[in-house]
């Protein structure tokens, strides 16, 4: 009788394949993860840096608009100037249709900043501005429902 120690190539090749299947699962599952959370952590930026601009246009009686161009996410006042070092730069695209103004810390347009990234699977991707307030929210195509 023959004594066989070791494992033949075709035992090798199954480990490898299950492996290889496994890893790539892995990454495809990492990288839904990953782009949910920058979704979010993105809006949960513009939500903070545009309440920031709200209040700097209530207490400072000046008018301060939002600018978006892809990923950065800047106020800038009525002379076209970044406003207060006021913007992010996110690591998802985002877009809008209407000028978001504020003026006496209310926002003049009604409107929304949403992802572009496309159903990311984010809680919130989207934030909506109204006369006196501003939310974050859940893009569905057409709308942006707050929370």
């Amino acid at each position: 009788m023959m004594n066989n120690k070791g494992i033949t190539l075709i035992e090798l090749l199954v480990v490898v394949t299950i492996v290889g299947v496994l890893l790539t699962m892995g990454t495809i599952g990492y990288r839904r993860l990953s782009m949910k959370a920058n979704v979010e952590s993105d809006t949960r930026q513009i939500l903070a840096v545009t309440n920031m601009a709200r209040q700097y246009s209530f207490t400072r009686k000046v008018t301060l608009k939002v600018s978006v161009n892809e990923k950065v996410i800047k106020i800038i006042d009525t002379a076209g100037n970044d406003y207060e070092g006021l913007f992010i730069t996110a690591k998802t695209p985002f877009e809008t249709e209407e000028d978001i103004t504020f003026t006496g810390g209310f926002s003049t347009v009604t409107g929304m900043i949403r992802s572009s990234a496309g159903d990311s699977g984010a809680e919130y991707d989207c934030v909506l501005y109204e006369a006196n307030s501003v939310s974050a929210g859940k893009y569905d195509g057409e709308n942006c429902n707050v929370r």
